[in-house]
């Protein structure tokens, strides 16, 4: 069986997507856009848009600065990190938006301001290393119930009814 026009068997041809990357290392052994899923979610990484574990908050206050969790580095050193919509920090340190550096090992943190609207959704795209990441928050939904309220009781208080309606004769 041939998977491409290489000529070679898929039985002996040890790249079947000719993507440059041994099938035996290939995630994605007939695809040759993909080879790699770093966040092990069957999407490859040139594709996925979510490559890091940040859930995506709701329910959050309107205009206030909300702060992912932990986020753990592997398999990466030295590699760029860049950020449009927000700000991070790596290892506690101050947040930053302009482009750095992280490596394995060191924890990052995400920060972006609510929307100041209900219900509506904020999004801060990143990415390290050419790989995509996103972290979305959602604004909570504007509280319509009306406070409980009571009439209090009053005594002594001498009813008189007035109205402007003629008696007619």
């Amino acid at each position: 069986m041939y998977f491409n026009a290489d000529g070679q068997g898929d039985n002996a041809d040890t790249d079947d997507d000719n993507d440059g990357v041994a099938d035996a290392d290939d995630l994605f052994p007939r695809d040759s856009s993909e080879s790699s899923d770093y966040d092990a979610d069957g999407v490859g990484d040139n594709t996925d848009t979510d490559n890091f574990a940040f859930g995506a908050l709701t329910d959050v206050n309107l205009s206030e600065f909300i702060e992912s969790g932990l986020v753990t580095i592997t398999g990466i050193n030295n590699a760029t990190i860049s950020i449009r919509g927000g700000e991070y920090r790596i290892d506690g340190g101050e947040y930053v938006s302009t482009e750095g550096t992280i490596s394995a090992g060191q924890s990052l943190q995400l920060r972006m301001l609510s929307a100041a609207d209900f219900l509506t959704t904020s999004e801060l795209n990143f990415s390290i290393a050419n790989l995509a990441g996103r972290w979305q928050v959602s604004t909570q939904a504007q509280d319509i119930t009306p406070d409980d309220f009571q009439f209090p009781d009053r005594q002594n208080v001498l009813g008189i009814f007035m109205s402007n309606q003629r008696r007619s004769s």
